[in-house]
């Protein structure tokens, strides 16, 4: 932890976005910002300092938010897990909250619980069914495992089993995978806006 005990904070979007067909820390949600800043400002109410992960050196998801500094991902593939290594390796706290960028309805609520729920180990999030593997709180001390994990392919669900799962709302673990699911989360949680 920082000073003031709070952990580093990191966005992983390093993927491909082949589904959204465009650069998903780019699109815009429905409060107007990339997603990516939309998953930053509610990583920075529990966060000391938060960043970017991105596949190669590209500028922040933001020009208006340039101190959003990027950190590159690990090389090889584009497997989520090199997005978290390289998230761990660059963390200057203990443990460190990660979030993919496509959760265009996380909440600072959601970061809050997450990481209360941790109780300063680690913890990843779920909604009640299933896992959410890339919203979680981890050791730093796990970057080579995961880099290895990456190298032989296991899953990110395969690689958090076994954490404490901390149970939230659904509706903000939400991820935004396709144009249509932009227009989902405007709509709200009902479908109709």
């Amino acid at each position: 932890m920082t000073a003031d005990g709070r952990p580093d904070g990191f966005v992983l979007a390093g993927g491909a976005s082949v589904r959204m067909g465009s650069d998903k820390a780019r699109v815009r949600g429905p409060d107007g910002l990339p997603l990516a800043v939309h998953v930053a400002r509610a990583l920075a109410a529990v966060c000391g300092r938060v960043r970017v992960v991105r596949h190669g050196p590209e500028p922040s998801p933001d020009p208006d938010w340039p101190e959003l500094a990027v950190v590159v991902d690990t090389p090889g593939d584009r497997h989520p897990l090199r997005g978290v290594a390289a998230a761990l390796a660059a963390a200057t706290t203990p443990t460190v909250i990660v979030a993919p960028c496509d959760l265009g309805a996380l909440t600072t609520e959601a970061v809050h619980a997450l990481w209360r729920g941790a109780a300063g180990g680690e913890a990843v999030a779920g909604d009640g069914s299933r896992l959410h593997p890339l919203f979680a709180v981890l050791d730093r001390a796990r970057a080579s495992a995961a880099a290895r994990a990456a190298d032989e392919g296991t899953s990110v669900r395969g690689w958090v089993a076994g954490l404490p799962v901390v149970v939230l709302p659904a509706s903000v673990l939400c991820n935004v995978n396709h144009p249509s699911d932009v227009f989902d989360l405007r709509a709200g949680p009902d479908g109709i806006g």
